[in-house]
Order: structure tokens, then C-alpha cells, then sequence
């Protein structure tokens, strides 16, 4: 298994870090102390290049306490952190190895990581579409849709795209397939992002996303039963 996910996930600290010293404002009121946490995520960042199994420990829990301390507040705990969190903790995988099959464990934690962001994105659009709404209308790469009279048709087949990768992902449907059209959605959203830190987020999602596709979803997945039970009928 190569270590684009690795490296990529390097980059989203790189990417915090460098967020939290030059953007500090942005976390005022929030449960960290920005110089301290720029510091934690550049050794995370050099960590977990050096070692991925130490890196993924270190990510995981950076990421945990976002979830827990800081989640649902923006912009660090977003729906993107929190599948760095399981792409982090997938790189624990070789640690299995005695007991499962760690190549299918991290594939299994890949696919984790790709589809819960979609899964939330998707329930957020049929849920609060209003805001997806103003932000299409505010971001000049979709503003156009507007003068079509196609904002809620736009917001609609959006989050309708969005919980099918995240359902057939998370499942192992067709995954090479469908982390096809993750890769292609993740580089549309880092090409309108109207937030910085969004890009190395997606980069890491991006990297997992290509790296399903390399390799399929793994033993752990229903497209495997389904190729089994198949085998076993003939």
C-alpha cells in the first residue's frame, strides 16, 4: 500500500498549523491555545511522515479531542476532520495484523474516512438547505445558478450525490467506482472552497479517495461477500 494517505494527512497538519499562526483570530473562544496546537500539529505533520503508525496515534488523537471538545464549532472540526480521524486511525491497522487482515482494516478505515463527511454534508443539505443555499449564492463559481432559477435543484441533487458515495462507500459498493466520483467532487469543492484550510482536508480525503480506487474496498465490504457468495454457489 503506497503512503500518498500518509503524506496527505501530513499536509492537513501543515495546513492547521500553519492556519493557527497566521489566522489566530479565528479561534477565539475555542478550547485551544493556537501556538501550542501549531506546535502539536507541525511534530504530528514530521511524525507521521517518519512513522505511520506513531503519526496515525498522534493524529487520531488531536482529531478525537477535536470531535469531542470542539465539534460542532468551526473550522476545525468540520465534517473533513472528523474523517481525517478515522483515516488517521486506519494507519493503526498493521497493529491488527494478528488478528485481521491489516491491508482490509485500512482500506475498511479509508473507506470510514471518505464517506462520513458526505454522510453529514448529505443529511446537512435536506436538512438546514437554507444555508447551502446562500453559500451557492455567495461563492461566485456558483452564483450563475441563480439567474437559472436552479439553487434548490442544485442544493437537492447535491446532497442526494452526497449520501450515495457516502452509503455506497461506507459499504463497499462499487467503490472503485464511486471513490471516482469522490475524487472528482473533493477537487470541485477544493477549487470553490471559500476557506483555506478546507484544500489540505480535502487533499487528504482526496488521497484516501485515490487510493480506493487503486485498490477497491478490501475483504471488508459487501462487494467482497457478494464476489464470495458467488464463488461458493458455482
Amino acid at each position: 500500500m503506497d503512503r500518498l494517505p500518509s503524506y496527505a494527512i501530513g499536509l492537513v497538519h501543515i495546513g492547521w498549523a500553519l492556519s493557527l499562526i497566521f489566522d489566530a483570530a479565528r479561534y477565539v473562544g475555542k478550547p485551544l491555545y493556537p501556538p501550542i496546537f501549531a506546535i502539536l500539529h507541525i511534530i504530528v505533520s514530521i511524525i507521521i511522515i517518519i512513522n505511520d503508525v506513531v503519526g496515525g496515534v498522534l493524529s487520531a488523537g488531536i482529531m478525537a479531542y477535536y470531535w469531542s471538545a470542539v465539534k460542532p464549532l468551526e473550522p476545525i472540526a468540520e465534517p473533513q476532520s472528523v474523517g481525517i480521524l478515522f483515516l488517521s486511525a486506519s494507519l493503526l491497522s498493521s497493529l491488527m495484523n494478528k488478528w485481521l487482515n491489516s491491508r482490509d482494516l485500512l482500506l475498511f478505515g479509508f473507506r470510514l474516512g471518505v464517506a462520513y463527511p458526505y454522510l453529514e454534508w448529505g443529511i446537512d443539505a435536506f436538512r438546514n438547505p437554507l444555508h447551502f443555499h446562500a453559500y451557492l449564492l455567495q461563492n461566485p463559481f456558483t452564483s450563475f445558478l441563480a439567474d437559472l432559477s436552479l439553487i434548490r435543484e442544485a442544493v437537492f441533487l447535491l446532497g442526494l450525490t452526497e449520501l450515495l458515495l457516502a452509503l455506497t462507500i461506507l459499504l463497499g459498493i462499487a467503490v472503485k467506482h464511486f471513490s471516482s466520483l469522490s475524487l472528482l467532487m473533493l477537487i470541485i469543492f477544493m477549487i470553490v472552497a471559500g476557506y483555506p484550510l478546507a484544500i489540505p482536508q480535502n487533499i487528504a480525503l482526496a488521497a484516501a479517495s485515490l487510493t480506493l480506487i487503486k485498490n477497491d474496498g478490501g475483504r471488508y465490504s459487501i462487494h467482497f461477500a457478494l464476489k464470495l457468495l458467488r464463488a461458493l454457489m458455482r
